[in-house]
C-alpha cells in the first residue's frame, strides 16, 4: 500500500508538472538558465526512455534490449532527473552550510520512488538501475552545462513550497505514456516489418 502510494510521485504526470511549474517560476523571476535546465532535464530524460523502450518493444534496433532490460523505470529515471536538477538550483541559492538541504529532503523521496517500482513488481532491480543511469546521467550533463558555477537568487523556501504543492494537487494522475509508446511500436512494426514484443504492463 506504501509503496503504491509512494511510486505515483514518479509518475510522468506528476514530475512533468512539476519541472514546468518550476520552470516557470524561475523564468518569472528572471533566472532563465534555471528554467531551461529544468525542462531539459525532465524533456531529454522522457525522451529517452520512450525511445529506448520504443526500439526495443518493436525489435527494430535493439532486440531484447541491453543486458536484456527491455524496460528502463521511467518513474526512476524522471524522478532523478527532474528531482535532482531542482535539488540542484536550490542549492545554489543556499549558503555553503545549507548547500545540502535541497538534497537531503528531495533524495530519499527519489530513492523510494525507485525502491517502489521493485516493490510493487512494475520493474526489475536492473530496469530501475538502468532507469537511475538514465536519468542520472542526463541530470549531470544539464547541471554542468547550465547550472555548475551559477548562483541563483531567489526565495528557495517559495520554489520548495511550489513543487510539494504541485505534487500532492497532482497525486494520483497518471499520463498515458506506456500507451502511446504502444502505439509508435505497432506503427514501426507495420511499416517496417518488426516484430512486436509484448509490453510490460508499467
Amino acid at each position: 500500500m506504501i509503496d503504491a502510494m509512494i511510486t505515483d510521485f514518479g509518475d510522468s504526470a506528476i514530475t512533468g508538472a512539476v519541472a514546468c511549474v518550476f520552470a516557470a517560476y524561475m523564468y518569472f523571476i528572471a533566472q532563465k538558465r534555471a528554467a531551461l535546465a529544468v525542462i531539459i532535464a525532465f524533456t531529454a530524460t522522457a525522451l529517452a526512455i520512450a525511445l529506448y523502450k520504443i526500439a526495443v518493444y518493436s525489435h527494430c534496433a535493439i532486440g531484447t534490449g541491453f543486458y536484456n532490460v527491455r524496460s528502463p523505470s521511467g518513474h526512476t529515471a524522471l524522478s532523478i532527473a527532474t528531482y535532482g536538477i531542482i535539488a540542484s538550483i536550490i542549492s545554489t541559492a543556499l549558503p555553503a552550510r545549507q548547500k545540502p538541504i535541497p538534497y537531503l529532503i528531495l533524495a530519499p523521496i527519489v530513492f523510494f520512488i525507485a525502491v517502489s517500482r521493485v516493490r510493487i513488481g512494475a520493474h526489475t532491480t536492473a530496469e530501475v538501475i538502468a532507469g537511475a543511469i538514465c536519468g542520472g546521467g542526463i541530470a549531470l550533463a544539464v547541471w554542468y552545462s547550465f547550472i555548475r558555477g551559477q548562483d541563483f537568487r531567489f526565495r528557495w523556501q517559495t520554489a520548495l513550497g511550489i513543487v510539494a504543492l504541485i505534487a500532492v494537487l497532482l497525486y494520483g494522475q497518471h499520463l498515458p505514456a506506456e500507451n502511446l509508446i504502444h502505439k509508435l511500436s505497432v506503427y514501426l512494426q507495420k511499416t517496417r516489418g518488426c516484430n512486436i514484443a509484448i509490453i510490460p504492463s508499467s
